[in-house]
């Protein structure tokens, strides 16, 4: 845990939160106005905001794949505490499917 910058160890909790299949914990952590960019279907992905649809969003995708985990491929912050960009991959299918979620 990035303890020392709050939006990385924020990024560190949601992404132990979405390993957990915890979406209660999931939904707490971003805000109201999330943008979720998925890569699917391609070419082009799919863009969904706010967290209600996010969360239903996230719900299916785990329930569809129940084995899911995500790691992080990049995240970084600036230490303004504003929010940084974050990407993670998603395992648990045949293809890992690339997703992206700014989460402050």
């Amino acid at each position: 845990m990035h303890t020392d910058d709050p939006v990385l160890d924020l990024m560190d909790r949601f992404t132990a939160a979405l390993n957990s299949h915890d979406l209660d914990a999931v939904a707490a952590l971003v805000t109201d106005d999330i943008v979720f960019e998925s890569t699917s279907p391609p070419p082009d992905g799919t863009r969904y905001e706010g967290r209600d649809v996010v969360r239903q969003i996230w719900a299916e995708m785990l329930a569809a794949t129940p084995q899911a985990r995500f790691s992080v491929e990049e995240q970084f912050s600036d230490g303004s505490g504003r929010g940084a960009p974050d990407e993670r991959v998603h395992r648990g299918s045949e293809e890992p499917a690339r997703r992206a979620c700014p989460l402050v």
